[in-house]
């Protein structure tokens, strides 16, 4: 059943909080809606903040199906469990959508870049090789499909509040809820075993993101700076072996 019994009595969507969203001075009452707004601020600008505030706050107000509950909860635990492997993002009416995939989390801009050591490379190749194989015996057409997109280099798996929507990276119309009909149910599609390469393929994708962040993260640092140059300049200036002194 996707709807509970609401404060009325009659079978509907969720009750609404009895607390207020907005307090007198029209912060955010929950600490947790409050940092969510704020973080979609600080990455992705105040407009976009304020369409997410709005639909925390139509759900704080009208309430969530079961499904949708329990559809959020499954993203949250996998974002969780597996940071690295996610790209966090908003459709066009401020509901989070958590992706995955190898090309999500940019595996192939590893190799091509050549960012990672000779070693570390074929170790992860193997890596997927040995993942790809179980994905392709003894799963279901249905978990198999969805578990083939995290391999994908040309696609990925998307978690919403409304289920979980398979799609490739041009053409996906992330805002459209008819793209997740197939997996409403989210993590339930899956089988006990196939849920156990599921979890060992977004531990492997956590782990190339992981990668991929290390090395953004190194990049930036070897960066030349304002300062950097200043310093630089300054040694060649105060040298008296290069001249000019």
């Amino acid at each position: 059943m996707d709807n509970i019994p609401n404060g009325n009595g009659s079978i509907g969507e969720e009750a609404p909080s009895l607390q207020q969203f907005h307090n007198e001075f029209s912060q955010i009452n929950d600490s947790k809606e409050a940092e969510d707004v704020a973080y979609v601020e600080k990455n992705e600008g105040r407009d976009v903040a304020l369409l997410r505030e709005s639909t925390l706050q139509k759900e704080h107000e009208t309430g969530l199906t079961e499904r949708e509950r329990e559809n959020l909860e499954i993203g949250n635990m996998l974002v969780e469990e597996f940071p690295d492997a996610f790209k966090e993002s908003l459709d066009k009416n401020g509901n989070k959508i958590f992706t995955t995939s190898l090309f999500a989390v940019q595996w192939q801009g590893l190799i091509y870049e050549q960012l990672l050591e000779n070693s570390k490379g074929v170790e992860l190749n193997d890596n997927i090789k040995e993942i790809a194989k179980k994905i392709e015996d003894g799963t279901s057409s249905q978990g198999k499909t969805l578990l083939q997109y995290l391999v994908n280099n040309q696609g990925g798996v998307h978690v919403s509040k409304y289920g979980i929507a398979l799609g490739h990276s041009r053409g996906f119309d992330i805002d459209d809820k008819r793209n997740y009909v197939n997996y409403e149910e989210s993590l339930k599609v899956f089988s006990e075993g196939e849920l156990q390469t599921f979890f060992e393929t977004l531990k492997f994708l956590d782990k190339v993101g992981k990668i991929r962040k290390e090395l953004e993260q190194k990049k930036k640092e070897q960066k030349m700076t304002i300062d950097s140059y200043r310093s630089l300049a300054q040694q060649i200036k105060n040298n008296p072996a290069n001249g000019n002194s």
